[in-house]
C-alpha cells in the first residue's frame, strides 16, 4: 500500500513539473493562470520565473507579391470541403434511416409471426393490467401488423 502511494506521488510530481504554467494580467488588470500562453502580444511569465513573449505573427505579403487566383483557389477548396461534409452527413443520415427501417421491418415481421402462430397473446391495458386477446382482437392486430409490415418492408 505504501509503495502504491509513493508511486502515485512520484508520478504526480513528474507530470506537474513537465508542463509550464503561465501567468499574465489581462486588459482589466486581472491576473490569469493557465497551462497555455496568452494569445496575442500580452507579455507573460512562467511560474518558474522565465518570461514569455508570443511569437510574432507572420505578416501577409503586400503589394503584387501574392499569386493571382490564390483567394479563388482557397474559396474553391473551402467550397469543396463544405460540399464533401454535407454529402457525408447525408450519407450518414440515409444509412441511419435504412437501419431504422430494417429494424422496424424485422420487429413487425416477428410480431406478425407471433400473432399468426396461434399462441396465446396478451397486452396491457391503460390500468397496467394484462388482458388476453380474443379471436376478434387477434384478427384486428394481425390486420394492423400486416399494414406495418407492408409499409416498413418495401
Amino acid at each position: 500500500m505504501l509503495r502504491k502511494a509513493a508511486l502515485v506521488l512520484v508520478l504526480v510530481a513528474a507530470t506537474a513539473g513537465a508542463q509550464e504554467i503561465y501567468n499574465w494580467r489581462d486588459r482589466e488588470g486581472r491576473t490569469n493562470y493557465s497551462d497555455s500562453p496568452p494569445l496575442g502580444d500580452t507579455p507573460a511569465r512562467t511560474l518558474s520565473g522565465r518570461s514569455y513573449q508570443a511569437p510574432a505573427m507572420p505578416q501577409p505579403p503586400q503589394g503584387d507579391t501574392a499569386k493571382p487566383g490564390t483567394a479563388d483557389q482557397d474559396l474553391e477548396f473551402r467550397k469543396r470541403q463544405a460540399e464533401a461534409a454535407e454529402k457525408d452527413v447525408k450519407q450518414q443520415r440515409a444509412a441511419a434511416e435504412a437501419e431504422e427501417k430494417r429494424r422496424n421491418c424485422e420487429q413487425a415481421r416477428n410480431q406478425l409471426s407471433a400473432l399468426e402462430s396461434g399462441q396465446r397473446m396478451a397486452r396491457y391495458n391503460d390500468r397496467g393490467e394484462r388482458e388476453y386477446l380474443d379471436d376478434a382482437q387477434r384478427a384486428e392486430e394481425i390486420a394492423h401488423t400486416r399494414k406495418a409490415v407492408d409499409s416498413w418492408c418495401k
